[in-house]
């Protein structure tokens, strides 16, 4: 650094104090310099050696300084208020012919004479001429030195508590004195105010929520009261004083604000987890985190705020569905999701990530979308993925770090605000889509009387899914990215802001960490696995069927109706009940099973819709047993009543034949039955009657026949075939 004009120069003196000096003006020819002390206010320039300090600055006595606290920072007039603009052309006026005097201005006698011709001119005081050139001089000798500096006045920051002249209150006068003419209110003095910031402590830094009115009011009957007034009953009401004689709620929000620390306020009033999530400064963003395409993805779950209706009975509600988003952090793309009806957990997050390994061309054909490659290039997994604790926490995420090398990162509780890429993702799912669908939940536009908005629903899961991949697919290719942190590379490329554009252009000139898997491993990573029971109708598993052309060759169907039955190993959808993969022992590739024609048909239900299915039929099939029941009941007390009247009956007559002649009269007994049989029924009085009329005389006269074996006949039908 150069000894040079406007360079301020410290000086350390005898006694261990320092002055500071700016260096006005250098004479080479004349071997000197002029300074100006700029902490004195009333400092005028000196002329000094140039020699001397040089000689000093070699010595080290003098040192330059490279910080310059007070030069005037330079503004123009677009930042300056209309007082600050003209106080600075005031002063200009003033010292202007001085300053164009160039170095005379430097010499005591000659500045001295020309300031009194100015006086005498009546251009200014003498005093005015000193003070405009002393900060002229000490702020670097530019106009923007004159600059007003109205920030110094009027005692910023400084606690006022002093009455005014005669005891009178501070501040502008409400206009209830104007029209009245009486003094309102009171001057905070330093007891009050502490009074004041003690009541905002106390009352509204609590988890109770006080408003500052009602935090005023408890304060005032706590601190300020004159005494109290004692109710029969031994209550003690605090007694007040005059209204203007206490302390008004602006003057409590101004001196409880002037001393308030706003973070540990809103800690005490709303918990350390609400202040890290809603109400922290922010330090920075997740872009920052990944340095291409698939170096972090974000995975989070929600509930969907819309319900869902039964894929085989529309007019049966069942609830509303868990959405998972994975998010590229870089790119923003929506690498992947799932919909289903289990809560958020990690069997939610495997389907996810199984989604993103999948080739979205084929995923959307699938779906009846058609698609190219480039408009969803994903089929990745990344190189880390962050998540939250109870989903990818503990041994649930060994599956990833395990088997497909993924770092496997979690949130703190409570700070969703970590995973803000994925977040707002779900914002932008409700705002476009799901809050205008029927059976949304839109809590803030329902009114009371409203239709209930569950009744209107009509998607299933599989619609959903394809409505939330349209959404996706329009937002990768469409959606623009504010306040992306484009990077020097991507300004200089023209690169815009879209997830898509993003995710081509990190492809190309970034270092990511996407890495592909085939389908059938990703699935034996981190599809469920079950046992299904090999049977004579296919492979069984939860009450459906299966077969593949490896269990029909190997006539496995036929074995187990032969041998019985075994088990095998499965890997299953549990977002589709459609096929199976059999995972036979020793093999690395599954095998895709298919439902059995003619016995199953799920047609790639859901599972939790085939079980809640399961679940009403088997409520259908209890109701259906109770009803039985009592009809079997009904039926065998009727039963029993005729048993117990052909017993009554049978008990009522003495039996006079023989055993030996009961059985070798069945044949004559049988003819004579149908001859009974064969006559129209005649009245149930003298049925009895007309049956024995008919009969063989030896038969007529078995008593038995008059009781047991008559009731007997009587239900007994003729068979036509038999002549």
């Amino acid at each position: 650094m150069y000894l040079t004009t406007n360079v301020l120069v410290e000086t350390v003196e005898d006694a261990g104090t320092t002055r500071v000096e700016r260096v006005l003006y250098i004479d080479q020819t004349a071997d000197g310099l002029v300074t100006i002390n700029v902490t004195e206010p009333r400092a005028l320039p000196v002329w000094r050696s140039l020699a001397h300090i040089r000689a000093e600055l070699d010595g080290g006595s003098i040192r330059l300084l490279q910080h310059d606290g007070w030069l005037a920072v330079p503004r123009d007039d677009g930042q300056l208020s209309d007082a600050e603009r003209s106080g600075r052309d005031r002063a200009w006026s003033v010292i202007e012919p001085i300053v164009l005097a160039g170095a005379a201005m430097y010499d005591a006698k000659a500045r001295g004479q020309l300031i009194a011709s100015l006086v005498a001119q009546g251009r200014a005081s003498k005093p005015t001429f000193y003070a405009h050139l002393s900060r002229y001089w000490r702020g670097g000798q530019t106009i923007s030195a004159l600059i007003p500096r109205f920030q110094n006045s009027g005692g910023l920051g400084k606690a006022r508590t002093k009455s005014a002249a005669g005891g009178q209150k501070r501040g502008r006068k409400p206009k209830v004195e104007h029209l009245t003419g009486r003094a309102v209110g009171i001057n905070v003095d330093e007891r009050t105010r502490n009074l004041l910031v003690k009541i905002g402590k106390e009352f509204l830094e609590t988890k109770d929520q006080y408003t500052m009115t009602k935090a005023l009011e408890e304060g005032l009957r706590k601190y300020f009261h004159v005494g109290y007034d004692v109710l029969p009953d031994g209550t003690r009401v605090p007694l007040l004083p005059d209204p203007n004689e206490l302390p008004t709620i602006d003057q409590f929000k101004y001196w409880y604000g002037k001393s308030k620390d706003p973070n540990r306020a809103l800690i005490a009033r709303e918990g350390q987890r609400a202040h890290n999530l809603k109400y922290r400064g922010m330090r920075g963003e997740s872009t920052s985190m990944a340095n291409g395409p698939g170096s972090l993805y974000q995975i989070d779950a929600t509930v969907g705020d819309v319900y869902l209706v039964s894929s085989r009975n529309p007019h049966l509600i069942i609830g509303r569905p868990v959405i998972y988003v994975v998010v590229d952090t870089f790119s923003r793309m929506v690498v992947g999701f799932t919909v289903g009806l289990e809560g958020p957990s990690w069997m939610g997050a495997a389907l996810a990530f199984e989604h993103v390994a999948t080739d979205k061309v084929k995923f959307c054909r699938s779906i009846d979308i058609a698609i190219t490659p480039d408009e969803w290039p994903v089929h990745h997994f990344p190189e880390a993925v962050l998540g939250d604790r109870g989903e990818l926490e503990g041994g649930n995420a060994d599956a990833l770090v395990q088997n497909f090398h993924v770092r496997v990162a979690n949130t703190p509780p409570y700070r969703a605000d970590w995973k803000a890429v994925v977040e707002r993702r779900f914002r932008l799912v409700n705002q476009r889509i799901v809050h205008w669908l029927p059976g949304a939940v839109r809590r803030n536009l329902r009114v009371r009387g409203d239709r209930d908005h569950r009744l209107d629903a009509t998607l299933t899961l599989a619609q959903l899914r394809k409505v939330l991949t349209l959404c996706f697919l329009e937002y990768n290719s469409t959606a623009t990215i504010r306040q992306y942190p484009l990077d020097e590379d991507m300004k200089r490329m023209r690169v815009r802001p879209n997830p898509l554009e993003l995710w081509h252009w990190g492809q190309e000139h970034r270092t990511g960490g996407l890495r592909y898997y085939p389908p059938e491993v990703v699935r034996q990573g981190l599809l469920p696995r079950a046992t299904a029971t090999m049977t004579p109708r296919g492979l069984r598993y939860n009450q459906q069927y299966y077969t593949c052309d490896y269990i029909e060759a190997q006539g496995w169907r036929a074995r187990a109706r032969q041998k019985g039955t075994w088990r095998e190993s499965i890997v299953y959808d549990p977002w589709s009940s459609g096929q199976i993969w059999l995972s036979l022992k020793g093999q690395k590739e599954l095998l895709v099973c298919h439902e059995v024609a003619g016995i199953t048909a799920a047609n790639n239900v859901p599972w939790a819709e085939l079980e809640l299915e399961y679940a009403l039929g088997e409520l259908d099939r209890r109701r259906e047993v109770g009803q039985q029941q009592q009809a079997r009941a009904r039926s065998d007390a009727q039963i029993q009543q005729i048993l117990d009247e052909g017993k009554a009956r049978a008990a009522s007559v003495s039996i006079t034949a023989s055993n030996a002649a009961r059985v070798r009269g069945i044949t004559e007994n049988r003819q004579a039955e149908k001859l009974v049989e064969r006559q129209d029924p005649p009245p149930e009085s003298s049925r009895l009657s007309s049956k024995a009329a008919l009969l063989p005389s030896r038969v007529q006269n078995i008593p038995l026949f008059e009781s047991s074996v008559a009731s007997a006949l009587d239900a007994l039908v003729d068979d036509p075939q038999e002549e």
